[in-house]
């Protein structure tokens, strides 16, 4: 199978948006994520490619404990993100990953570069779509693989 570039599209919206809009539970994330000396990209990045082995542990923590926390935050921060965007009873959703603008091309959008928040249910332009439109960014990046 021969290597080269390929296209991504993808509704983004950046971790300070997203904090905006759920900052109690953003700060949980980041508070757990701190006790162990990473950041959000640090998280993002294993997140990405479901292997935390790289990331920092806090003292006296093993990585399965130090992961289940870090889950724990961030589902809800996902589910404060769907119940905060409700319109019409139904929200938003969010899913964090990340893009490293060194494996892409010229053509990557700015807003993509580092840690980063698909979001789903705003193209379709629900009632939470239209709401929250101003704070998803139409990206486009590519990646080598």
């Amino acid at each position: 199978m021969g290597m080269g570039y390929f296209a991504f599209r993808a509704l983004v919206m950046t971790p300070d948006n997203v904090k905006k809009i759920c900052t109690k539970e953003f700060e949980a994330l980041e508070k757990v994520l701190e006790q162990g000396g990473n950041s959000l990209e640090d998280f993002a990045k294993a997140e990405r490619v479901e292997d935390a082995s790289d990331m920092d542990l806090p003292k006296d923590e093993q990585l399965d404990e130090y992961w289940k926390r870090l889950e724990a935050a961030h589902k809800t921060l996902k589910a404060a993100f769907e119940k905060k965007t409700r319109v019409h009873g139904k929200g938003l959703t969010i899913a964090l990953s990340h893009h490293d603008p060194d494996e892409g091309q010229r053509y990557d959008s700015e807003e993509i570069d580092g840690a980063f928040f698909y979001v789903e249910g705003v193209e379709s332009k629900t009632p939470a779509g239209k709401k929250f439109d101003k704070f998803v960014t139409d990206a486009r990046w590519t990646e080598f693989g």
